[in-house]
């Protein structure tokens, strides 16, 4: 996976987040298992960037005690995963919706039907 950023829009140290799947070659793949270790690397980018936008006022808050509001949507969807609302499923989509109103997050388009894939042990990902 390989991860490029450009600027933002919601001021200097704001940056949007690209990732691009890439074989051990570093040449682009369309079908790249996602690791458990991704997800954490992509959440803490976003989380990262979350803080510091608008000139570090999102961490300000958060340093005065405030909540991290992308911290609690990222733990309500995982919430949601052990109340059985597999977001895949197209008879959650008003559940899913109602998550992102909540957020204040726009509902994105995806493929009509998420893959199920397995994440491979670490015994078997080179290091």
């Amino acid at each position: 996976m390989r991860i490029e950023i450009t600027k933002g829009k919601y001021g200097k140290s704001d940056k949007i987040i690209l990732f691009t799947s890439t074989d051990k070659n570093n040449a682009p793949a369309e079908k790249e298992p996602i690791s458990i270790f991704k997800v954490g690397l992509l959440v803490n980018q976003l989380a990262y960037n979350e803080l510091q936008i608008k000139e570090g006022y999102k961490k300000r808050l958060v340093e005065k005690g405030e909540a991290f509001f992308f911290e609690e949507a990222v733990k309500e969807a995982i919430e949601m995963a052990k109340n059985g609302v597999n977001w895949a499923e197209s008879h959650n989509w008003g559940l899913v919706t109602g998550w992102a109103t909540r957020w204040k997050i726009n509902p994105e388009n995806t493929e009509p039907e998420l893959r199920r894939t397995f994440q491979k042990g670490l015994a078997e990902c080179p290091l």
